[in-house]
């Protein structure tokens, strides 16, 4: 198969995708490969980084056999992946911890304490800043020893290229918006971590050049030294731009692992929105999310159709559509409350 392409990554919660795309922006073909999520207490949870890469490793050349592609025909490689996530890193390259993932929610106490200080409601333990004050107060050596704190898409980056720089939508130090910027800072001053900024690194826009595979990155990938590897994105913003909904006032929502229904605005509106994430310099993201969407949704056919799912397999999403096709609208006046993981304000009290 002659022609460029390029390797895009879709980075859930539970699997990654590789897809192979060409310059005019046609999927040729995918190979996922799943990891686990580590929970180690209720409430927690976390992943290990060097599984992460494995992952990318591993759907990369399986996305490369099924295609029969050469290494050569690759012009460019982008990671789409998760937010808030943290990662620590020492000086010598180290990985110091598992990842706190975005949907862990062991910060209560912090956040609490991140509320009252700001003299505004921040966020909750699921919030990326009390997760921060988490490490740095119960783990002290880690936090110490790390050089740099990164976040997935910021770590996939770096063992591909050897580079560190963050993307825009999971830059919560960093904002090209004054405004933004002043609300950063106040947030980091009210969490003691003033001193600290040094360790989180600075933003390139999703459509710049960070680095080239490096030798070592290309043996594990299966590719070949010197493949510039971009920008990319938080997963929300690579939905957003997947969708097409890229223009002022324009709303998509997304059913994953988490769901949500994003506005895109150029500028923040208090009390507007629970959650908000950098988009580009002149938009940004306002976000009303479910942390756990369809994660319930796997979770009540665990419950309900284990027998099912164990016959039907890939068929039981058809076989259960069928059924829910068949209820009025309105599901007879059932609620749902499949918050397993924590929720967000208004669902959550901020207090």
């Amino acid at each position: 198969m002659l022609g460029e392409y390029i390797i895009a990554y879709d980075f859930g919660t539970t699997a990654v995708k590789a897809v192979l795309v060409d310059v005019e922006g046609q999927a040729l073909c995918s190979y996922t490969r799943d990891y686990p999520l580590i929970q180690l207490h209720a409430g927690w949870a976390e992943q290990e980084p060097e599984v992460l890469w494995k992952a990318v490793c591993t759907s990369t050349k399986g996305v490369m056999e099924r295609s029969g592609i050469s290494a050569n025909s690759i012009k460019g490689i982008v990671f789409a992946a998760p937010w808030k996530n943290i990662i620590p890193i020492d000086k010598n390259g180290n990985i110091l911890r598992n990842s706190i993932i975005w949907m862990d929610g062991r910060a209560n106490e912090q956040a609490s304490r991140l509320n009252d200080k700001a003299g505004f409601f921040v966020g909750t333990g699921q919030e990326y800043w009390p997760r921060l004050m988490w490490v740095k107060e119960n783990e002290p050596e880690i936090w110490a020893e790390a050089e740099v704190i990164m976040g997935i898409n910021t770590f996939l980056k770096w063992k591909a290229t050897g580079e560190i720089s963050t993307d825009p939508s999971d830059d919560f130090f960093h904002a090209f918006n004054p405004r933004i910027q002043e609300y950063f800072d106040k947030v980091i001053t009210a969490a003691g971590l003033d001193e600290d900024r040094r360790k989180f690194p600075k933003t390139k826009l999703s459509t710049e050049k960070v680095g080239e595979t490096t030798k070592k990155a290309a043996d594990e990938l299966g590719l070949r030294p010197g493949i510039p590897v971009f920008g990319g994105f938080g997963d929300l913003s690579a939905i957003t731009v997947g969708t097409g909904c890229c223009r002022t006032g324009d709303v998509h929502i997304y059913f994953g692992t988490s769901s949500w229904l994003i506005s895109l605005i150029p500028e923040r509106v208090s009390d507007f929105a629970p959650l908000y994430s950098i988009f580009d310099p002149d938009h940004d993201c306002a976000i009303f999310a479910l942390q756990t969407g369809c994660f319930a949704f796997d979770w009540a056919l665990s419950q309900f159709y284990h027998a099912e799912r164990d016959i039907l397999q890939g068929d039981i999403y058809e076989f259960v559509g069928k059924q829910i096709n068949s209820i009025e609208a309105g599901s007879m006046n059932m609620i749902a409350t499949h918050w397993m993981n924590g929720e967000l304000p208004p669902l959550a009290a901020k207090n």
